[in-house]
């Protein structure tokens, strides 16, 4: 059986789900615009190519987006002159729309003709691409779940999702057995705590959606105690409802209201009052749902949606009492959507099938060494191969060269794992400035570490049964005083890091180039960071590869079992 996942809204992409393995693929990497929203004709014709079929061969499609599609769902986004909102807002329907029953059913009605119109049109492009058999469509939320819940091991657990909107709400809980997801619970929209992260990242300068990250990274250096009872009072969890509050209003009207309130408060503090009271409320929700719906057990925990990004908040469920473990689904915002509504369809007709469990998320095109030379010789770069590129790559580091590494396929979801990564050594603090200022970024969180499943007890407080989400970089640890030690580079001022554990099954080659610069040096964590230019999709092809390589100002190049040296090819343009 072969199943086809598809979302069409913001971070488009797809997937495909068969007995064997599986191919995962977002239209940003192909088309190379940023989170890119709307049809994935690319990723749609790559997820064949890459499996050698076409769209008659497959058995199903799955597509986001069941009552409310993406295009009409009535979230936030960074437009100031969006009429809906505007609308919404000064008519004081915002609430009754966005935040009760009755309001979104009523949404759901208006939108009717639309979405249905919306449908046709993909159906209709897929039946002239040859599809001839069923389209399910999935809702919002449930492929959120569905992507965290079958995608790991364990059988019994609550999956919780959490964002700004998603066909009308921002979270939805699903009690989770047997291969089976039974919903539970529901939160409106117009409550989402994920609207006032995304209301910050706008007011402090950056592009809500996308540079929320900024803002974690930003919130160590400031002081929650001084803006936290604001937003204390625009938001709050309401343990008697079992959601959030909402009293601040919503869209330009809450912006509007925050920018007053916050006046004169530095930009640290800002991100720092925000953070502490997300992760406070965030909290206090999953505690008060393990409370009711599992009577205070210990449980696992599956969670997707963008808010899950935010890996200090991610860090702190997992120490809450009840939380026996945490797994958050790696590509956890709007990007992951089309696995989890294949996986969502999949499990819907093989119940009896086991968990499809994710050892590694290279889902993209795998590229071979002939791929590879054919880049760097229509490059005319200089390269050399290379017979131990662990080790050569190692001695690069300890020379102190930043070492850009391509390897295999690319990685699906955010986060760099490997294959699409840079790396440099993790004792040299100041790397995390000037090197991004090479990558024309700004950043203020360290550079991710990652070290080697042998290792890791020896760098960060990562219990045995806590790694799994640690192989994803999706939370954040406590760093050991060996860590802050050898490792500055990849440790915030809180004292924390957001480590990649790299076993040897999963990426021998990443994990070796770690096993030689530990033989050099006697360290066992090294940087890694994502191979890309400021506001790029991280690379794909070998030919991006070269090009970045250029651009980046980088020192080495490892491609494959190929080195490309800047030095010797300081005049040669692409």
């Amino acid at each position: 059986m072969k199943i086809l996942g598809i979302n069409i809204g913001h971070d488009s992409g797809v997937s495909l789900i068969k007995e064997n393995g599986y191919t995962a693929i977002n239209e940003e990497r192909l088309s190379r615009i940023k989170m890119h929203h709307g049809f994935p004709y690319l990723a749609l014709d790559e997820v064949l190519n890459i499996n050698d079929i076409s769209l008659s061969d497959v058995d199903a499609i799955a597509i986001e987006g069941k009552k409310i599609m993406p295009q009409f769902d009535v979230g936030f986004d960074e437009q100031e002159g969006d009429w809906k909102k505007q609308l919404l807002s000064k008519l004081g329907l915002d609430r009754f729309f966005l935040g009760s029953e009755a309001g979104l059913a009523l949404t759901r009605t208006l939108l009717k003709p639309q979405v249905k119109g919306v449908k046709q049109k993909v159906e209709s492009y897929l039946r002239q691409k040859g599809y001839k058999k069923e389209f399910v469509y999935i809702d919002h939320h449930e492929a959120h779940a569905a992507s965290a819940y079958y995608s790991q091991a364990h059988d019994e657990g609550l999956a919780i999702t959490l964002d700004a909107s998603g066909e009308g709400y921002c979270s939805r809980v699903y009690l989770c057995k047997n291969n089976t997801m039974t919903l539970l619970h529901s939160i409106p929209c117009y409550h989402s705590p994920a609207y006032y992260y995304a209301y910050v990242t706008k007011l402090l300068g950056f592009k809500p959606l996308r540079h929320e990250g900024k803002i974690t990274g930003l919130a160590a250096f400031g002081n929650p105690s001084a803006t936290a009872a604001i937003f204390a009072k625009y938001i709050y969890f309401d343990s008697s409802m079992l959601s959030f509050a909402n009293k601040g209003g919503y869209h330009l009207k809450a912006i509007e209201s925050l920018k007053k309130d916050l006046k004169g408060f530095s930009k640290e503090d800002i991100a720092a009052g925000i953070q502490f009271h997300t992760e406070k409320i965030v909290c206090q929700y999953v505690t008060a749902v393990i409370r009711k719906f599992i009577g205070n057990q210990l449980t696992h925990v599956f969670l997707a949606g963008g808010l899950f990004a935010n890996v200090k908040v991610n860090q702190r469920i997992l120490e809450l009492e009840n939380v026996n473990s945490i797994f958050v689904f790696p590509n956890m915002g709007d990007g992951g959507l089309n696995m989890g509504a294949a996986l969502s369809l999949w499990y819907e007709k093989n119940r009896s099938m086991p968990k499809l469990k994710l050892d590694n998320v290279y889902a993209g095109r795998n590229f071979t060494d002939q791929d590879i030379v054919k880049a760097i010789e229509e490059s005319k770069m200089v390269s050399t191969r290379s017979e131990n590129i662990a080790a050569d790559v190692a001695k690069c580091i300890v020379d102190g060269k930043v070492v850009a590494r391509f390897n295999g396929a690319m990685e699906y979801g955010p986060r760099a794992l490997g294959n699409r990564s840079i790396v440099y050594s993790a004792a040299d603090a100041s790397v995390n400035t000037w090197l991004n200022n090479r990558l024309n970024r700004t950043e203020f969180m360290p550079f991710a570490p990652y070290v080697r499943d042998v290792d890791y007890k020896e760098y960060f407080l990562i219990s045995e049964k806590d790694v799994i989400p640690f192989q994803f970089m999706t939370i954040t640890s406590d760093v050991t005083p060996k860590g802050k030690a050898e490792a500055p580079a990849t440790t915030h001022v809180d004292g924390t890091a957001r480590p990649q554990i790299v076993s040897r099954e999963t990426n021998p080659t990443y994990y070796d180039i770690l096993t030689e610069y530990k033989k050099l040096t006697g360290c066992g964590v090294l940087v890694n960071t994502s191979f890309n230019m400021h506001e790029e999709p991280i690379i794909n092809t070998p030919a991006e590869a070269i090009a970045t390589f250029q651009l980046g100002g980088l020192d080495v190049l490892a491609i494959g079992n190929y080195l490309l040296f800047s030095e010797n090819n300081a005049n040669k343009k692409i």
